[in-house]
């Protein structure tokens, strides 16, 4: 009987070590939040569309530095690398290569344009209001604000994941960074 119950405890030692073992650690971020865009480097980042807006998870969006013309190339691509949306963005104004339909609608095209500029431009360096893991940026109006929610940073100090709150959390929309030069 004494063997049994040692043979058991045993047992219950070995399944609970190897279980604690086989469980993934939680990905930590070491890093603090910076008030920091991506102003002067280009870019990479895969966008996942709130539920409303359909399902996104193969668009990817560009944003190429071209360091003597202090311009960006902005590209959004789809699936199959079609190009959705081709533009520039120099001395703080946007001119369309390829303009689609959904940004025929004005309040559609002002959320793209405001997303680029908070990503690119220093006009909101101190707007930033940071956590230790996370920084913010509120803009517009009371009835209309935006919110975009920095967070997941590296070593460099560029956030992993915007997640950008339109019309008050009416629509929201993440950004991953996969890429920065």
């Amino acid at each position: 009987m004494c063997k049994k119950i040692i043979f058991l405890i045993v047992l219950c030692c070995v399944v609970c070590a190897c279980s604690l073992k086989n469980q993934k650690q939680q990905n930590v971020n070491l890093y603090l939040a910076k008030g920091q865009n991506f102003a002067k480097v280009s870019s990479v980042f895969k966008i996942d569309l709130d539920e409303k807006l359909g399902q996104g998870s193969s668009l990817l969006l560009f944003l190429d530095y071209d360091n003597p013309n202090d311009s960006y190339k902005i590209r959004v691509l789809g699936a199959f690398s079609s190009v959705l949306l081709k533009a520039r963005y120099t001395n703080n104004s946007f001119t369309y290569d390829f303009e689609p339909q959904f940004l025929q609608n004005k309040q559609i095209k002002e959320l793209f344009e405001q997303t680029i500029k908070v990503l690119i431009s220093k006009d909101y360096k101190d707007k930033y209001k940071c956590s230790l893991n996370q920084c913010q940026i509120v803009l517009g109006a009371e009835m209309f604000k935006n919110k975009y929610v920095f967070s997941n940073y590296n070593k460099e100090g560029f956030a992993g994941d915007i997640l950008c709150y339109y019309r008050r959390g009416v629509v929201k929309i993440n950004l991953h960074l996969l890429k920065v030069n």
